[in-house]
């Protein structure tokens, strides 16, 4: 096989190296290939292999005195590389096209999300409570630690009525505890 003949065309580039260059009809030249493919039942694969050959223009049909003749082809025809359907440069350029087009959707739904209505209040309100929380810790930081300390009792001190509180309420007494 011709070192140009693509791998995919090695049986039919096979074939029609072997055809004789004399000028057949379409009788002779299917019986040419049967003989060719030297196997029982050859008869429909014979008519699809010329098919074949003639889609490639591998073999050639033409007219002469009156009646339709097929002449095999100086050269075997080698095309460019399929790049339809099926084929690999194709799939490729299609997942490369998939992928960009996923990045772009993504690009889009970040877009839409960073400047939806929801995401500005909950930004907003973000740095609200942040702003909140540096105003107090500034204020605490500016504090003495005896306020501090001080505080620290009267918050706690709160917290343990608070919860005399709900216990006596849960137990029916209706009465703070002394």
């Amino acid at each position: 096989m011709s070192a140009q003949v693509p791998a995919r065309a090695g049986r039919l580039h096979e074939l029609w190296r072997r055809l004789p260059t004399d000028p057949l009809t379409e009788r002779e030249l299917e019986a040419a290939l049967v003989r060719l493919l030297d196997r029982p039942a050859a008869e429909a694969d014979a008519s699809a292999y010329m098919e074949m050959l003639l889609t490639a223009e591998a073999v050639k049909a033409t007219g002469q005195q009156g009646r339709v003749v097929y002449v095999r082809s100086k050269e075997f025809p080698v095309f460019e590389e399929q790049t339809g359907p099926g084929s690999a440069s194709y799939d490729a350029e299609l997942r490369q096209m998939a992928a960009r087009e996923q990045e772009q959707h993504d690009r889009n739904a970040e877009e839409v999300r960073r400047n939806s209505p929801a995401n500005r209040q909950r930004e907003e309100l973000v740095a609200l409570v942040n702003s909140l929380i540096d105003q107090r810790l500034g204020e605490l930081r500016a504090e003495p630690p005896v306020v501090l300390q001080q505080r620290h009792h009267r918050d706690q001190e709160l917290l343990r009525q608070r919860m005399r509180e709900r216990l006596n309420k849960g137990n029916g007494a209706g009465e703070p505890a002394p």
